[in-house]
């Protein structure tokens, strides 16, 4: 997400690591060179809008208080900026979709012709220009981000589903935030991506004889799939609900990838330079996925994250509360 304005004031400055331009150079064989852009941490009193972090030219913003969610949460948060700001230093920015309207044959008939059936009506649906907030939020680009930052603080590949979704799943015993798994945001999240999977199953794209039906069709699953994830996760701009359709539609990639014996890498590479062009894989792949391979072994990889967590069974917050209290008791009468 592109932000273009915040209010001056005073912040803090961090520093990469130095190995992360290595790790993009190795993905796209692009040099992003010796200046890098350094980390403002600023405090949400100074965001221009609600989002947890941005880019402005070769500035990178965080906000302050994602620190108290964890180092997870604060780093890949900066890791997704960096992946968008690298995008614009490669020159690989996507340019804006706004006057590609239905009206736009050419623009239709271009996709059309290279047998993008899915990703043109993704691409008009899937991107939204917010100009009174400064903000354009493409969800492919979203997906990749997120999948750049995943991959960076997963400990191994089998980290990485479970990452895609680590704002809402943190862990820092140090701060009132000390929850470390959160069986709502769980359910969720599996919800959210068997909706994303259902839509592409139905999807039916874009049909030649009849373009214009078929863009109203598109953009009515498009928008009733938007609602469905803006009520599972709200967010102060309804649109945001375009990060986690792109979060959901990286990890269809990702099963379709191992299947092949790609790796992350192979994915980001090919997100980084065509993700539209993987976003209509994913379609194709799903809507021939008659026993719902791809959908299975997405939630599996995600599950398999979560597994010491749902083993354990933690007592509630009220049971534990009650625990102590009856600990206390025995004292006493002790």
């Amino acid at each position: 997400m592109r932000i273009q304005k915040y209010k001056e004031g005073p912040f803090e400055i961090r520093n990469y690591p130095k190995d992360i331009s290595n790790f993009y150079k190795k993905i796209t064989d692009i040099d992003l060179g010796e200046e890098l852009p350094r980390i403002h941490v600023i405090d949400s009193s100074q965001m221009g809008s609600a989002a947890s972090g941005f880019q402005l030219g070769n500035e990178i913003f965080v906000r302050k208080e994602l620190e108290d969610r964890g180092k997870k949460v604060f780093e890949g948060i900066a890791y997704h900026e960096f992946f968008h700001w690298a995008l614009w230093k490669s020159g690989l920015e996507r340019k804006s979709d706004s006057e590609s309207r239905f009206e736009d044959k050419l623009y239709i008939q271009f996709y059309i012709n290279l047998g993008y059936n899915f990703a043109a009506p993704l691409r008009l649906f899937l991107i939204k220009n917010l100009s009174q907030s400064f903000v354009r939020i493409d969800s492919m680009e979203e997906g990749s981000a997120e999948f750049f930052a995943s991959t960076l603080i997963s400990k191994n590949e089998n980290e990485i589903p479970k990452n895609m979704f680590y704002p809402y799943f943190y862990e820092n015993p140090s701060t009132i935030f000390q929850e470390r798994f959160n069986l709502v945001s769980y359910k969720k999240v599996k919800k959210l991506i068997k909706e994303v999977y259902t839509t592409y199953q139905k999807f039916n794209g874009l049909q030649p004889a009849t373009i214009n039906e078929s863009l109203i069709e598109a953009e009515f699953q498009i928008r009733e799939l938007i609602d469905k994830c803006y009520e599972l996760f709200p967010t102060p701009i309804k649109w945001g609900a375009l990060h986690n359709i792109g979060r959901a539609t990286v990890l269809f990639a990702y099963e379709i990838y191992k299947k092949e014996n790609k790796n992350s890498e192979d994915l980001l590479k090919d997100l980084t330079f065509s993700p539209w062009e993987v976003a209509e894989r994913v379609v194709r792949e799903i809507k021939n996925d008659k026993d719902e391979e791809i959908l299975k072994n997405t939630l599996s990889d995600f599950e398999k994250g979560f597994k010491k967590h749902l083993r354990e069974k933690k007592p509630s917050f009220m049971q534990r509360l009650v625990n102590k209290v009856e600990e206390f008791k025995k004292r006493i009468r002790d």
